[in-house]
């Protein structure tokens, strides 16, 4: 259940994203193209990262999950908030940083997730 959420999360957040790029207006098919595939470069990432490890076998916890759609929707937020609720002359910079903050903080906040999740055997009594 809580893979379909994030998954429905983070495929929001790419409608979201893809729309920005719109409203960016860029001047051909081209600069659309790539800027959308950059900025779609972190949902992709987290995705298929979590699917690929999905499908390998391994238990994706329901926290790895969740982490992914915050950061994706945290993406999607960030570009709202350059486009329409604090404009500035700095803002087409702005909208290409948006990844360089997402996948690190991803990286990141999921090797935390990680380290801190108990593994099997640990925290049971011994005795």
């Amino acid at each position: 259940m809580t893979s379909i959420l994030a998954l429905t999360v983070i495929t929001l957040a790419a409608v979201a994203t893809v729309v920005f790029v719109g409203i960016l207006k860029p001047v051909s098919a081209t600069a659309y193209a790539l800027f959308a595939l950059w900025l779609l470069l972190p949902a992709i990432v987290i995705a298929a990262s979590t699917l690929t490890a999905r499908r390998r076998g391994r238990p994706v916890p329901a926290g790895e999950w969740l982490l992914g759609a915050a950061v994706a929707a945290g993406g999607a937020l960030m570009l709202a908030d350059i486009l329409f609720w604090h404009r500035d002359a700095q803002g087409g910079i702005a909208v290409l940083m948006v990844p360089l903050l997402q996948l690190p903080a991803w990286f990141a906040l999921r090797w935390v997730l990680r380290r801190r999740a108990p593994t099997a055997g640990q925290g049971q009594a011994r005795g």
